[in-house]
């Protein structure tokens, strides 16, 4: 039967069936777009809401954190402190180191000048100065400081025995080491 159309009327009956064609097609497929987007904007307000819990639930998250974060800081702090108040002992009060002083020199040694040497708040060594009557009584104060448990070591020098009387004299003490309790060997 296309073979009874005249061949200007055939290309034109052509050019519209593929016209209609394409348009039933693109109707169709815009039809089906249409239903895919409908379909589909349950599942996307489903998501965008479970994305807004899941967005607050990270904000609480993250703030409950932070403030662990600064719990720990803090508990790391009170440890430190704790770890440096329980190793460094029982530390000696100066007035008491003093009064030993001054009761070992007793009536025959006067003590002029006394220096401490610290380290980190703790007392290490003792700088005296003073004159002794004899070098008797100089050797003597020296053997009481060293059996004192509160010294670990006296020393004096020789040239400070060089006379017999009325010395002046120089006295390094070495003050006994706190032992950390809380260490294992």
């Amino acid at each position: 039967m296309t073979n009874l159309i005249p061949p200007t009327a055939q290309t034109q009956v052509t050019r519209e069936y593929w016209i209609r064609t394409v348009s039933v097609w693109l109707f169709l497929l815009s039809f089906g777009c249409v239903i895919g987007v409908i379909v589909y904007i349950p599942v996307y307000v489903l998501v965008q809401n479970q994305l807004q819990v899941f967005q607050n639930e990270f904000k609480q998250v993250s703030t409950e954190n932070s403030s662990f974060e600064d719990s720990e800081k803090a508990l790391i702090l009170a440890n430190t402190l704790s770890k440096l108040l329980v190793s460094s002992g029982t530390t000696t009060p100066f007035t008491q180191v003093i009064a030993k002083l001054e009761t070992y020199a007793g009536s025959e040694i006067t003590i002029k000048n006394i220096q401490f040497a610290r380290t980190d708040g703790v007392i290490t060594s003792i700088d005296l100065n003073g004159v002794a009557q004899s070098r008797l009584s100089l050797i003597a104060f020296q053997k009481q400081l060293e059996s004192d448990p509160l010294f670990s070591k006296a020393e004096l020098p020789l040239s400070n025995l060089a006379k017999d009387k009325d010395i002046p004299f120089t006295i390094t003490i070495e003050k006994e080491k706190v032992v950390d309790k809380t260490k294992k060997p």
